[in-house]
């Protein structure tokens, strides 16, 4: 008889751990609402340049592209800066041009003629590292906008999970 009432005694107490674990089990998932981990882009400015980091790998500018393919707010920013580097390089190309040609010839025959080429040089080296500001500044705005819409992704809505009274006695009242 008294092993009996141990028995009985361990299967209720059995019953009710398995009914504990049943509902923390059940329960966990709603209660454990941890931040998910946010996709961003870092930027971390260098002297006169930028670097990106997606997570802990540095992105070139060609991978930003490929990073940011689902914004098109961003990809069109991306799109200007790349038309700023081109016509940049295209400008301190010239500048080089212009200026190399004008001491060239200034070494040869005298400064007298090459005045306004080597002026001409040196302005439109100014406008290509304007233009190069300039692409930094648009890459820039492209992964706040990226952040940004990341951001706006993961916010989850708020909920509330607490012990109230119901109508019908005591029990858990959710709000979204």
């Amino acid at each position: 008889m008294w092993i009996q009432t141990k028995i009985a005694v361990f299967g209720y107490m059995l019953t009710a751990i398995c009914t504990i674990i049943m509902m923390v089990g059940t329960a966990a998932p709603c209660l454990a609402q941890t931040e998910a981990k946010v996709d961003t882009i870092r930027i971390r400015h260098k002297h006169s340049s930028c670097e990106y980091y997606h997570g802990v790998y540095k992105v070139g500018s060609s991978n930003l592209r490929e990073i940011m393919i689902d914004c098109p707010e961003a990809i069109s920013r991306l799109s200007k800066a790349d038309a700023c580097r081109a016509t940049s390089s295209f400008l301190m190309v010239a500048s080089g041009a212009c200026i190399g040609m004008s001491l060239a010839s200034a070494f040869r025959t005298g400064w007298d003629n090459e005045t306004a080429t080597m002026v001409a040089g040196v302005a439109l080296a100014a406008i290509s590292f304007d233009l190069d500001q300039r692409v930094y500044k648009h890459r820039n705005t492209a992964v706040k906008i990226f952040n940004n819409k990341q951001l706006m992704r993961s916010e989850k809505p708020s909920t509330t999970i607490k012990l109230a009274f119901t109508g019908q006695g005591v029990g858990l009242v959710v709000s979204f």
